[in-house]
């Protein structure tokens, strides 16, 4: 099951960089608007927007297959998309519901929150080795737990937190704290 999750991380980190690449018109960030801040084990992890002919920094949120279906949330961000599968930070979410702001989101109930179908916080450290805390049926890996607090037809906002799993050789765990983000969105409201 850790091959699993460790295939949906990358798949689905895979999904939201190739989906998002815009080669043609790139977004300008406004003096720091888009990033991802947080802490991993203590220590301050900052991605801040990349200017140029990628998106480092994106969100697919309330996303439907032909409007039917479940409701899926997809965040993430690459310090640099050079690096491929190091220092990234991904999200995945499938939900029967409409993702709305302030509601908290978790694999398992973290302070209140709902328990969607599947969930997926991923982290890739600077190494390459992969963390998760996901929810798919009955598997359970870490506790997570995320917030929207803006979701527009431009950005998604909001914050995260966990206790994440390594689903690689020698196994460990790292906590992640004081996570927030403004993301670029393609979410059409």
């Amino acid at each position: 099951m850790k091959q699993f999750f460790q295939t949906l991380l990358i798949v689905s980190f895979a999904c939201f960089s190739l989906g998002c690449s815009s080669k043609d018109d790139p977004i300008p960030d406004e003096e720091g608007k888009y990033y991802f801040r947080f802490k991993v084990d203590g220590t301050a992890v900052d991605y801040p927007y990349r200017t140029g002919v990628e998106h480092n920094l994106v969100g697919h949120i309330n996303v439907r297959n032909a409007g039917e279906g479940p409701y899926v949330a997809n965040i993430g961000g690459i310090r640099i998309l050079a690096e491929n599968n190091k220092n990234v930070i991904s999200f995945f979410m499938q939900t029967p519901e409409e993702v709305v702001p302030n509601k908290k989101y978790g694999n398992v109930e973290v302070s209140g929150s709902t328990v969607p179908e599947s969930f997926n916080l991923g982290y890739f450290d600077p190494n390459g080795v992969i963390y998760s805390a996901a929810k798919m049926g009955s598997y359970i890996l870490g506790d997570a737990v995320i917030q929207f607090t803006e979701i527009t037809a431009n950005n998604a906002k909001g914050t995260f937190s966990g206790t994440l799993g390594s689903t690689g050789p020698g196994g460990g765990t790292v906590e992640i704290t004081e996570g927030e983000f403004n993301v670029i969105s393609f979410y059409q409201p």
